[in-house]
């Protein structure tokens, strides 16, 4: 496998590389957008499968921006007027192969975004990108059977979380011995 480059903001990479390329990825939500978990969804080289993306924002300023930068009719954004946890609330998350988690300025919100997801019990498998803060894992804790953290460094930080049969044992082997096989330098 060839180097992977990543920066602070793109950790989570390694984790949503080797998900993709051992589950049938089509339609992804993502809280928060950002110049690299919505660029990596929509590129076709990682996420060949993809058909469809869905972006909530709560951030206009940072929405306008990525919206400005990305022309992909694969991908939905939605522009929420509350919290992104509102918004969610609002979404059948059956809809979605994968549900990625990386919004809000505080990590309150997120907390929120978090806890309004888990409340819905969607059956689909949830990456929470800064899975090392203790807020974050509090949140999840007696929520999920199975849970996969990643926090090789340098690409660290990342909690996969399903219940059930969603993600095979034998994919969750795959998907955590592909992330410890990637080199990853950060840059």
């Amino acid at each position: 496998m060839k180097t992977i480059r990543i920066r602070n903001y793109s950790s989570h990479w390694p984790m949503l590389i080797a998900m993709a390329q051992v589950l049938k990825l089509q339609n992804v939500i993502e809280t928060g957008s950002g110049v690299y978990s919505t660029k990596l969804f929509l590129d076709r080289l990682w996420f060949k499968d993809l058909v469809c993306l869905c972006s909530v924002e709560n951030n206009s300023e940072w929405y306008w921006r990525i919206r400005g930068e990305i022309a992909d009719q694969r991908h939905h954004y939605i522009l929420s007027e509350g919290s992104v946890a509102e918004t969610v609330a609002k979404i059948d998350l059956m809809d979605y192969d994968l549900i990625f988690i990386d919004d809000s300025k505080t990590g309150k919100e997120r907390i929120d975004t978090i806890e309004a997801i888990i409340s819905r019990k969607p059956r689909r498998p949830l990456v929470i990108h800064d899975f090392q803060y203790k807020g974050y894992q509090r949140a999840v804790q007696n929520h999920f059977e199975n849970q996969v953290v990643y926090d090789k460094v340098p690409a660290a930080h990342c909690g996969l979380l399903w219940d059930g049969d969603v993600i095979s044992q034998e994919d969750a082997l795959r998907i955590t011995t592909i992330m410890n096989s990637m080199d990853v330098e950060m840059s």
